[in-house]
């Protein structure tokens, strides 16, 4: 497990933490390994027999952000496998708890991670080779500008979205909302140099 901070970030952020816990999917999947000691998961049925573990590993981590769902000796899945393992708890946690994919092996991999996101609908991160993917749902065309921003910067406020941005403070509020209600991006609640409280939002990936 590891904890993220940008070493440029804000007094009021820096009291804050992103708490990510990383898991091998291929340590939930106790099927009949490959002669190369890889697995495969397919259909709904091992699916949904992964997915049970994961819950279990879930429920344990209260104090986690974000999981990051490594497919690490993973050699081939079909669509419906992701979709029952892990998209659809990380659908039913939307706001909660955030979810990214990291060591896609190939793109036959990521195809079918992405098929399995299209069908619920449920946006998540996924690296595959060193490259970073949206699959599923996009942004809007007027959060776009917003869900970049995020993307680039890291934690950030409201507040600083709205004067990068040149929006009203409530806009660039409603839309952050949005955009974490649909499942792209995370908010957590910290002190504003106010005193107040303020949310500050942050990319569901590391």
């Amino acid at each position: 497990m590891s904890v993220l901070q940008n070493d440029d970030e804000s007094a009021s952020i820096k009291s804050m933490k992103q708490i990510i816990s990383r898991l091998k999917l291929a340590d939930f999947m106790d099927f009949e390994p490959n002669d190369n000691g890889t697995v495969d998961g397919w259909g709904v049925e091992d699916g949904e027999f992964v997915a049970e573990g994961i819950a279990k590993y879930i429920s344990g981590k209260t104090e986690v952000d974000i999981f990051e769902i490594s497919l690490e000796g993973v050699r081939r899945i079909d669509a419906s496998f992701p979709r029952e393992a892990f998209l659809r708890q990380a659908q039913d946690l939307i706001g909660k708890k955030g979810f990214y994919v990291t060591n896609v092996a190939n793109e036959v991999l990521l195809d079918n991670i992405r098929a399995g996101a299209d069908k619920l609908p449920f946006p998540i991160h996924a690296e595959c080779n060193g490259s970073w993917h949206l699959l599923g749902p996009e942004p809007k065309r007027t959060q776009q500008a917003l869900y970049e921003y995020v993307m680039n910067k890291g934690w950030v406020a409201a507040s600083d979205v709205a004067e990068a941005l040149d929006l009203k403070i409530n806009n660039a509020s409603n839309k952050l909302k949005e955009l974490v209600t649909s499942g792209l991006l995370m908010r957590k609640e910290g002190i504003a140099e106010s005193g107040g409280v303020e949310y500050y939002y942050f990319p569901i990936k590391k």
